[in-house]
């Protein structure tokens, strides 16, 4: 059937304007050929439980979103980070001291791959790649690797 984005988009908007603003606010129930990701990432929905998911992952979700992380599909995310056109130059202010290697990385995140994946394709190890994600979440002052892909896919300014 589907869901009704007006009304979904406009009851989102009334509570954002309520006392109720502080609470994260989470999708349940949601057909993944809806096609809603995009649009609920950029309304500020922390996160989306498609109808097909097993219960039990509701409360491992609900737990990350009250942690201040987002729940979304590593393929959601990195889609949303990856609309940014390319080249990418990364903006003056925290990224400018990211180093060459440190942004090498982070746009190997914002395209899904994990430290193993970014380890050999670097010819360095995981241990070294921790570090370096460990040095970028402190300098873009992100929590985890799906916030560096929004604050990258936010932050990223394409060569005119």
């Amino acid at each position: 059937m589907g869901i009704d984005r007006i009304k979904l988009w406009a009851k989102l908007e009334m509570e954002s304007d309520s006392t109720t603003s502080q609470c994260p606010i989470v999708l349940f129930n949601i057909e993944p050929d809806d096609k809603i990701e995009k649009e609920a990432v950029d309304r500020g929905v922390r996160g989306i439980f498609y109808d097909s998911e097993p219960p039990g992952r509701f409360p491992k979700g609900i737990l990350a979103v009250l942690n201040g992380e987002l729940w979304y599909s590593r393929e959601v995310l990195s889609k949303c980070a990856l609309e940014a056109k390319s080249p990418v130059k990364l903006p003056a202010g925290p990224a400018a001291t990211l180093t060459t290697r440190e942004k090498e990385i982070l746009t190997k995140i914002a395209s899904g791959a994990g430290n193993k994946e970014i380890a050999d394709d670097l010819c360095i190890s995981t241990y070294t790649v921790k570090t370096h994600i460990y040095n970028i979440y402190k300098k873009i002052n992100v929590p985890n690797r799906l916030q560096a892909m929004l604050w990258l896919s936010k932050n990223v300014n394409s060569n005119p």
